[in-house]
């Protein structure tokens, strides 16, 4: 049998971490329908990563050309953008689309005017319905309708629907209820779907459930408030002499923001450890210091120059430690 060659090898174990990489990507924003521009306007944006089946969700601002930048994995994405202005009461415009992320990708999306609504599902008694079946049908099919389920308050929030007439539905039982309105752009309906002649049955098991878990709940506060009290005062004296001092402070004044977080969440990180040879792994770095994983490596290799931090590859794992010259200051 044909032994497989060191460079197939290479290209199998290096595959992952290439595909790992962060790729930037361009967002153009045009609005549809409306005199309206996506230029200059704070933007919010959810985006669901096949690579790692996770959804990000942020705020950023659009440029004076209505542009904004993301950095994503490699691989297919469903980017959803809305824009809510601050003198309306609900979003004013929504796009959504699939798109493939490369080395360069470039992503257009068509913003669509929408309203708001919350639904309200009562019974007979002017009692919420909670699991109720609710179905919006809009004259526009752009947006986000069809079918929902009321949540424990009896609520359905509907946050991004097409502007014109929207019919609102719900039935239980024998029991269907209809109700029409108007949805303009960025307002906020409140409709209320009373569901005549149904009354909610009280359910005393669920009752006794919530009760149970409210008292466990209590408890375990009451013990980590006792816990944490313990802990705080056998740290007094500890926390009193791990200020950092004068010499380490005139080091940070020399060095650049991203590096001063850097070094001062490694320092935070350090007082936390009970380690001797205390460590992080850039891993750790790049989520607790809220640092892009590109710009981390220049921020640790600058450091590195300075004789401020250790680097220790061991495999895939890069060890972050102080040297001992920052360590005696």
């Amino acid at each position: 049998m044909r032994k497989p060659s060191l460079s197939l090898l290479l290209i199998v174990l290096l595959a992952p971490l290439i595909s790992a990489q962060n790729t930037p990507i361009t967002v153009s924003l045009e609005v549809i329908d409306s005199p309206e521009s996506a230029v200059s306007v704070p933007v919010f944006y959810s985006i669901h990563s096949s690579f790692n089946d996770e959804t990000v969700e942020g705020r950023t601002m659009s440029d004076s050309e209505g542009f904004f930048t993301l950095d994503v994995f490699p691989g297919f994405h469903e980017l959803i953008v809305s824009i809510d202005e601050s003198n309306t009461e609900g979003y004013d415009f929504f796009g959504k689309i699939s798109f493939f992320a490369n080395d360069s990708t470039d992503v257009s999306v068509a913003l669509f005017p929408v309203g708001s609504a919350k639904v309200i599902v009562v019974d007979d008694s002017n009692r919420p319905v909670p699991a109720a079946p609710v179905r919006i049908d809009c004259s526009r099919s752009y947006g986000v309708q069809g079918y929902f389920r009321t949540d424990e308050f009896g609520i359905v929030s509907a946050d991004y629907l097409p502007i014109g007439e929207c019919i609102f539905r719900s039935a239980i039982e024998d029991i269907v209820v209809s109700l029409g309105d108007n949805i303009t752009i960025g307002s906020h309906q409140e409709i209320t779907l009373r569901m005549n002649g149904y009354q909610l049955k009280k359910n005393n098991f669920i009752e006794w459930i919530l009760a149970i878990i409210i008292i466990i709940t209590i408890l375990f506060m009451l013990y980590r408030a006792v816990k944490v009290n313990k802990k705080i005062v056998m740290k007094e004296e500890k926390e009193e002499k791990k200020e950092v001092s004068s010499g380490k402070e005139d080091i940070l004044t020399a060095l650049g923001k991203k590096e001063q977080e850097v070094v001062k969440y490694l320092l935070e990180q350090k007082e936390k450890s009970d380690k001797k040879d205390f460590y992080v792994s850039q891993a750790n770095i790049v989520h607790g210091a809220g640092m892009p994983k590109t710009s981390l490596v220049r921020v640790l290799n600058s450091l590195e120059q300075k004789n401020i931090l250790k680097i220790e590859k061991i495999g895939k794992l890069k060890k972050i430690s102080f040297t001992e010259w920052f360590d005696s200051k």
